[in-house]
């Protein structure tokens, strides 16, 4: 098993045993009981310090909204901390892959499944299909864990010679425990620059991931087709404006800056979007020059 779920899976001739360690439960406590409400705090302390000048109202805006969130984070936190065994061993479970058995308890498998049961957390968990519905083996793994989690699963698979289905992209799971449809979506985000980040990252580090490279190569490629169209535009009615000395030639000139920028902003919603959902997409006007690194 890979390093991030070491001391949590032990296999022995075909029994698969699950139990998350004390220590790991300790830790997420600790982090949550004390640097999650730390960062809140600070959080709260800056936003308020801007807003001073505005007088207290600003600071009980921020404290209405940051301190619920503070003292549940104490609250988990604390939980984790007092309940780190009896929670340690809750999580145990066993698979018998030769008797099929889960927790001792005969299972008529079908398949096993890596997925996300919530939709809003990004949580991951590794499940044993059965005709009753899906059985949890190993749960609450972040993104980074994919990988991991997915070699638990062909494993499993193997042993009990059912398929994996892997619903979450887990095996594709990065650094950042960001998935394929979320790294594709950052190389087209129109904010703060996060695109150019996200696609020179991920065009350096994504060439086992096609589906997020080609998203980074297009957001790149559009990139430079638009410079090129505002150096044409500010180029050929720069000249006419030098020429005629007339104002008239400023009004195409920021016309086509305006439909230029426009278009790149629907262009980068739409890549968005279609990321999102998982469908590659091809910019029009762009197969051609970047059709041998596009998926689909």
């Amino acid at each position: 098993m890979k390093r991030d779920l070491q001391g949590w899976i032990t296999e022995d001739d075909g029994v698969f045993t699950v139990q998350i360690p004390e220590a790991h439960i300790r830790q997420q406590g600790i982090i949550t009981a004390v640097v999650g409400p730390l960062a809140v705090g600070f959080l709260w302390i800056v936003l308020s310090a801007l807003g001073y000048q505005e007088g207290w109202l600003v600071i009980v805006f921020w404290g209405v909204i940051f301190v619920p969130l503070l003292l549940l984070m104490l609250g988990l936190g604390l939980r984790n901390l007092l309940d780190a065994s009896g929670r340690s061993a809750r999580s145990r479970h066993v698979l018998d892959t030769g008797a099929r058995t889960l927790d001792g308890v005969a299972i008529e498998v079908q398949g096993v499944q890596i997925r996300q049961p919530n939709r809003l957390l990004k949580f991951i968990a590794v499940e044993v299909v059965t005709p009753e519905g899906p059985r949890p083996f190993l749960e609450n793994l972040t993104m980074h864990q994919g990988p991991a989690a997915t070699e638990l699963g062909e494993r499993m698979a193997k042993g009990l010679g059912v398929p994996l289905s892997d619903l979450a992209g887990a095996r594709s799971g990065d650094a950042f425990g960001m998935s394929d449809k979320t790294a594709a979506m950052l190389c087209w985000l129109p904010f703060q620059g996060i695109w150019l980040i996200a696609s020179l990252y991920y065009l350096v580090r994504g060439k086992e991931r096609p589906f997020v490279r080609s998203a980074a190569i297009q957001s790149l490629t559009l990139f430079g087709a638009m410079l090129l169209a505002y150096a044409v535009i500010g180029g050929g009615f720069g000249v006419l404006y030098a020429l005629t000395d007339s104002d008239v030639m400023l009004i195409p000139l920021i016309g086509g800056v305006v439909v230029i920028a426009f278009g790149n902003l629907i262009v980068r919603a739409i890549g968005c979007i279609q990321s999102l959902r998982g469908k590659p997409w091809v910019v029009p006007g762009l197969r051609r020059i970047t059709r041998r690194w596009l998926v689909g």
